[in-house]
Protein backbone atom coordinates (compact mmCIF):
# COMPACT_ATOMS: atom_id res chain seq x y z
CA UNK A 1 0.00 0.00 0.00
CA UNK A 2 1.38 3.38 -0.70
CA UNK A 3 1.45 6.59 1.37
CA UNK A 4 -1.79 8.81 0.83
CA UNK A 5 -5.27 8.83 0.14
CA UNK A 6 -6.91 5.35 -1.88
CA UNK A 7 -10.34 5.00 -3.29
CA UNK A 8 -11.78 1.59 -3.10
CA UNK A 9 -15.38 0.53 -3.36
CA UNK A 10 -17.26 -1.91 -0.85
CA UNK A 11 -20.42 -4.13 -3.04
CA UNK A 12 -23.32 -5.96 -1.38
CA UNK A 13 -25.20 -8.18 -3.55
CA UNK A 14 -28.17 -10.89 -2.89
CA UNK A 15 -26.94 -14.49 -3.59
CA UNK A 16 -30.62 -15.28 -3.87
CA UNK A 17 -31.57 -12.36 -6.39
CA UNK A 18 -28.42 -11.19 -8.41
CA UNK A 19 -31.05 -7.31 -8.85
CA UNK A 20 -31.05 -6.91 -5.28
CA UNK A 21 -27.18 -4.84 -4.56
CA UNK A 22 -25.70 -1.77 -3.42
CA UNK A 23 -22.76 -0.06 -3.19
CA UNK A 24 -20.59 2.27 -1.98
CA UNK A 25 -17.22 4.52 -2.44
CA UNK A 26 -14.42 5.31 0.36
CA UNK A 27 -11.25 7.06 0.88
CA UNK A 28 -8.91 5.98 3.33
CA UNK A 29 -5.33 8.01 3.73
CA UNK A 30 -2.84 6.12 4.22
CA UNK A 31 0.09 7.84 6.28
CA UNK A 32 4.01 7.52 4.74
CA UNK A 33 6.75 5.70 6.60
CA UNK A 34 9.94 4.58 5.45
CA UNK A 35 11.33 1.17 6.24
CA UNK A 36 14.15 -0.56 4.49
CA UNK A 37 15.74 -4.41 5.14
CA UNK A 38 19.47 -5.20 3.98
CA UNK A 39 21.07 -8.51 3.52
CA UNK A 40 23.76 -10.03 1.80
CA UNK A 41 23.81 -12.68 -0.93
CA UNK A 42 26.01 -15.20 -0.66
CA UNK A 43 26.42 -14.15 3.51
CA UNK A 44 29.73 -16.14 3.22
CA UNK A 45 32.46 -16.68 0.69
CA UNK A 46 35.30 -18.93 0.76
CA UNK A 47 38.00 -17.91 -2.01
CA UNK A 48 41.82 -18.47 -2.74
CA UNK A 49 42.19 -15.02 -4.19
CA UNK A 50 42.22 -12.03 -2.54
CA UNK A 51 38.65 -10.74 -3.47
CA UNK A 52 35.26 -11.48 -3.94
CA UNK A 53 31.81 -9.85 -5.56
CA UNK A 54 29.10 -9.72 -3.13
CA UNK A 55 25.56 -8.45 -3.30
CA UNK A 56 24.07 -6.25 -0.82
CA UNK A 57 19.83 -6.50 -1.41
CA UNK A 58 18.34 -3.18 -0.39
CA UNK A 59 14.66 -3.66 0.13
CA UNK A 60 12.17 -0.77 0.53
CA UNK A 61 9.33 -2.05 2.77
CA UNK A 62 8.09 1.41 3.23
CA UNK A 63 5.20 2.73 1.31
CA UNK A 64 7.10 5.90 -0.41
CA UNK A 65 10.22 6.36 -2.27
CA UNK A 66 13.07 6.48 -0.51
CA UNK A 67 16.88 7.82 -0.99
CA UNK A 68 19.21 5.38 0.96
CA UNK A 69 22.50 5.46 1.13
CA UNK A 70 25.05 2.54 0.86
CA UNK A 71 27.84 1.86 3.34
CA UNK A 72 30.09 -1.70 3.91
CA UNK A 73 32.84 -1.35 6.13
CA UNK A 74 35.27 -4.19 7.20
CA UNK A 75 38.93 -3.94 9.71
CA UNK A 76 41.75 -5.30 7.10
CA UNK A 77 39.51 -4.46 3.49
CA UNK A 78 39.00 -2.43 0.64
CA UNK A 79 35.68 -1.99 -0.34
CA UNK A 80 33.95 -1.32 -3.82
CA UNK A 81 30.65 -0.77 -3.50
CA UNK A 82 28.83 -0.21 -7.56
CA UNK A 83 26.26 2.35 -6.00
CA UNK A 84 26.55 4.40 -2.47
CA UNK A 85 23.18 5.91 -2.78
CA UNK A 86 19.94 4.81 -5.10
CA UNK A 87 16.51 6.12 -5.02
CA UNK A 88 14.42 2.88 -3.91
CA UNK A 89 10.67 3.27 -4.83
CA UNK A 90 8.11 1.28 -2.28
CA UNK A 91 8.17 -2.29 -1.87
CA UNK A 92 11.04 -2.29 -4.41
CA UNK A 93 14.10 -3.91 -4.20
CA UNK A 94 17.75 -3.22 -5.39
CA UNK A 95 21.20 -5.09 -5.56
CA UNK A 96 24.15 -3.18 -5.08
CA UNK A 97 26.87 -5.49 -6.58
CA UNK A 98 29.99 -4.89 -3.38
CA UNK A 99 33.42 -6.02 -4.77
CA UNK A 100 35.60 -6.82 -1.32
CA UNK A 101 39.58 -7.43 -1.17
CA UNK A 102 41.43 -8.35 1.71
CA UNK A 103 44.60 -7.40 2.79
CA UNK A 104 46.06 -11.44 2.99
CA UNK A 105 45.17 -14.61 4.21
CA UNK A 106 42.28 -14.81 7.06
CA UNK A 107 38.67 -14.31 7.84
CA UNK A 108 37.37 -11.19 7.43
CA UNK A 109 33.64 -9.69 8.83
CA UNK A 110 32.28 -6.78 7.31
CA UNK A 111 28.90 -4.96 7.46
CA UNK A 112 26.77 -3.54 5.08
CA UNK A 113 23.73 -0.62 5.64
CA UNK A 114 21.32 0.99 4.38
CA UNK A 115 20.07 4.15 5.74
CA UNK A 116 17.40 6.66 4.82
CA UNK A 117 18.48 10.13 3.68
CA UNK A 118 15.10 11.47 5.32
CA UNK A 119 14.26 9.43 8.28
CA UNK A 120 16.45 7.18 10.77
CA UNK A 121 15.09 4.16 9.09
CA UNK A 122 18.05 1.80 8.06
CA UNK A 123 18.86 -1.50 8.37
CA UNK A 124 22.46 -3.64 8.07
CA UNK A 125 23.74 -7.06 7.48
CA UNK A 126 27.02 -8.62 8.25
CA UNK A 127 28.85 -10.98 5.99
CA UNK A 128 32.12 -13.40 5.86
CA UNK A 129 34.99 -13.02 3.30
CA UNK A 130 37.50 -16.29 3.83
CA UNK A 131 41.09 -16.18 2.48
CA UNK A 132 41.97 -19.85 2.12
CA UNK A 133 45.49 -20.37 3.07
CA UNK A 134 48.27 -20.45 3.38
CA UNK A 135 48.52 -21.19 0.32
CA UNK A 136 51.40 -22.91 -1.63
CA UNK A 137 53.58 -20.19 -4.06
CA UNK A 138 53.13 -21.42 -7.75
CA UNK A 139 56.96 -21.40 -9.65
CA UNK A 140 56.68 -20.68 -13.16
CA UNK A 141 60.84 -21.77 -13.06
CA UNK A 142 63.55 -22.65 -11.43
CA UNK A 143 66.43 -22.91 -13.05
CA UNK A 144 70.98 -23.32 -12.59
CA UNK A 145 73.25 -21.81 -14.77
CA UNK A 146 77.22 -21.36 -14.57
CA UNK A 147 78.44 -18.01 -15.33
CA UNK A 148 82.19 -17.94 -15.33
CA UNK A 149 83.15 -18.19 -11.95
CA UNK A 150 79.98 -18.77 -10.22
CA UNK A 151 76.18 -20.19 -9.99
CA UNK A 152 73.60 -18.20 -11.19
CA UNK A 153 70.48 -19.49 -9.50
CA UNK A 154 67.24 -18.46 -10.85
CA UNK A 155 62.93 -18.87 -9.41
CA UNK A 156 60.12 -16.96 -11.37
CA UNK A 157 56.73 -17.09 -9.25
CA UNK A 158 52.98 -16.38 -11.22
CA UNK A 159 51.65 -16.05 -7.53
CA UNK A 160 52.45 -15.45 -3.83
CA UNK A 161 49.51 -15.36 -2.10
CA UNK A 162 50.20 -16.31 1.65
CA UNK A 163 54.29 -15.94 1.05
CA UNK A 164 56.69 -14.39 3.64
CA UNK A 165 59.81 -15.64 1.32
CA UNK A 166 62.37 -18.33 0.81
CA UNK A 167 65.20 -19.98 1.69
CA UNK A 168 67.39 -21.48 -0.75
CA UNK A 169 69.56 -25.01 -0.37
CA UNK A 170 72.43 -26.95 -2.01
CA UNK A 171 73.95 -29.98 -2.25
CA UNK A 172 76.22 -32.71 -3.84
CA UNK A 173 73.58 -35.55 -3.61
CA UNK A 174 70.24 -35.60 -5.38
CA UNK A 175 68.97 -37.23 -2.30
CA UNK A 176 69.10 -34.06 0.00
CA UNK A 177 70.95 -30.26 0.50
CA UNK A 178 73.60 -30.21 3.10
CA UNK A 179 74.15 -26.01 3.28
CA UNK A 180 71.62 -23.57 3.17
CA UNK A 181 72.91 -20.43 1.12
CA UNK A 182 71.02 -17.47 2.79
CA UNK A 183 72.01 -16.29 6.49
CA UNK A 184 68.18 -14.14 6.45
CA UNK A 185 65.09 -15.17 4.75
CA UNK A 186 65.21 -13.67 0.89
CA UNK A 187 61.86 -11.66 1.38
CA UNK A 188 58.91 -12.55 -1.03
CA UNK A 189 58.56 -9.08 -3.67
CA UNK A 190 54.66 -9.41 -3.91
CA UNK A 191 53.76 -10.78 -0.45
CA UNK A 192 50.22 -11.65 0.11
CA UNK A 193 49.55 -10.62 -3.43
CA UNK A 194 48.96 -12.72 -6.77
CA UNK A 195 51.10 -11.27 -8.68
CA UNK A 196 54.53 -13.31 -9.05
CA UNK A 197 58.86 -12.01 -9.06
CA UNK A 198 61.86 -13.06 -10.93
CA UNK A 199 64.36 -13.92 -8.17
CA UNK A 200 68.00 -14.37 -8.43
CA UNK A 201 71.14 -15.63 -6.06
CA UNK A 202 74.77 -15.86 -7.41
CA UNK A 203 76.41 -19.05 -5.68
CA UNK A 204 79.84 -18.37 -4.95
CA UNK A 205 80.71 -20.41 -2.05
CA UNK A 206 83.28 -22.74 -2.01
CA UNK A 207 82.49 -24.33 -5.28
CA UNK A 208 84.48 -27.06 -6.69
CA UNK A 209 85.88 -27.55 -10.08
CA UNK A 210 83.97 -30.86 -12.26
CA UNK A 211 81.53 -31.46 -9.33
CA UNK A 212 78.18 -31.88 -9.38
CA UNK A 213 75.98 -29.34 -7.54
CA UNK A 214 72.11 -29.82 -7.00
CA UNK A 215 69.75 -26.78 -5.70
CA UNK A 216 66.41 -26.84 -3.61
CA UNK A 217 63.83 -23.53 -3.03
CA UNK A 218 61.89 -23.48 0.29
CA UNK A 219 58.77 -20.95 0.12
CA UNK A 220 57.69 -20.09 3.67
CA UNK A 221 54.20 -19.17 4.38
CA UNK A 222 52.47 -16.92 6.15
CA UNK A 223 51.08 -20.02 8.61
CA UNK A 224 54.69 -21.27 8.85
CA UNK A 225 54.20 -24.17 6.51
CA UNK A 226 57.37 -24.40 4.34
CA UNK A 227 57.10 -26.36 0.79
CA UNK A 228 60.31 -27.38 -0.98
CA UNK A 229 61.00 -27.01 -4.98
CA UNK A 230 63.45 -28.79 -6.85
CA UNK A 231 65.88 -30.44 -7.71
CA UNK A 232 67.71 -28.57 -10.44
CA UNK A 233 71.55 -29.48 -10.83
CA UNK A 234 74.45 -28.57 -13.12
CA UNK A 235 78.33 -29.65 -13.33
CA UNK A 236 80.46 -27.01 -11.82
CA UNK A 237 83.12 -26.71 -14.49
CA UNK A 238 86.62 -24.75 -14.00
CA UNK A 239 86.32 -21.45 -14.75
CA UNK A 240 88.24 -20.25 -17.93
CA UNK A 241 91.58 -18.46 -17.01
CA UNK A 242 92.13 -16.28 -19.89
CA UNK A 243 89.37 -13.69 -21.39
CA UNK A 244 90.03 -12.33 -24.04
CA UNK A 245 89.10 -8.79 -24.29
CA UNK A 246 89.06 -8.14 -28.31
CA UNK A 247 90.37 -9.28 -32.04
CA UNK A 248 90.96 -7.29 -34.97
CA UNK A 249 91.92 -8.10 -38.55
CA UNK A 250 93.11 -6.53 -41.47
CA UNK A 251 93.07 -7.62 -45.14
CA UNK A 252 95.75 -4.69 -46.58
CA UNK A 253 99.05 -6.41 -47.21
CA UNK A 254 102.36 -5.86 -46.21
CA UNK A 255 103.90 -2.70 -46.92
CA UNK A 256 106.71 -3.16 -49.63
CA UNK A 257 109.44 -0.60 -49.51
CA UNK A 258 110.37 1.63 -52.12
CA UNK A 259 113.28 0.52 -54.83
CA UNK A 260 115.38 3.46 -53.89
CA UNK A 261 115.79 2.22 -50.47
CA UNK A 262 116.10 -1.42 -52.15
CA UNK A 263 119.32 -0.09 -53.83
CA UNK A 264 120.88 1.82 -51.17
CA UNK A 265 120.65 -1.25 -48.86
CA UNK A 266 122.68 -3.42 -51.68
CA UNK A 267 125.39 -0.39 -52.69
CA UNK A 268 126.17 -0.13 -48.56
CA UNK A 269 126.47 -4.08 -48.27
CA UNK A 270 128.81 -4.20 -51.24
CA UNK A 271 130.94 -1.13 -49.95
CA UNK A 272 131.17 -2.21 -46.13
CA UNK A 273 132.51 -6.00 -47.73
CA UNK A 274 134.92 -4.10 -49.70
CA UNK A 275 136.07 -2.25 -46.48
CA UNK A 276 136.58 -5.49 -44.76
CA UNK A 277 138.51 -6.94 -47.84
CA UNK A 278 140.97 -4.17 -47.89
CA UNK A 279 141.83 -4.18 -43.93
CA UNK A 280 142.28 -7.29 -44.19
CA UNK A 281 145.07 -7.63 -46.75
CA UNK A 282 146.95 -4.78 -44.76
CA UNK A 283 147.22 -6.43 -41.62
CA UNK A 284 148.53 -9.07 -44.06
Amino acid sequence: VHAGPSQFTVTAQSTGDSQIRGEDAAVVTFDSYEAVSAAWQPVSQTVSSLSATFTLVVTNTGNMATVYTFDVAGTGLTISPELTQFSVPPHSTVANLVTITASGVGTFHFTGTAVSNTTAASDSADGTLVIQGPLAVTLAQFDAVQENNHILVTWETTSELGNLGYNLWRGTSPSEPDTQLNDALIPSQAPGGLGGFVYTWEDRLDLAPDTEYYYWLDDVEIGGAVTRHGSVSLVYATPTAVTVQGLSASSSPPAIPPLWWVIAVVWLALTTGSIVQHRTRLAR
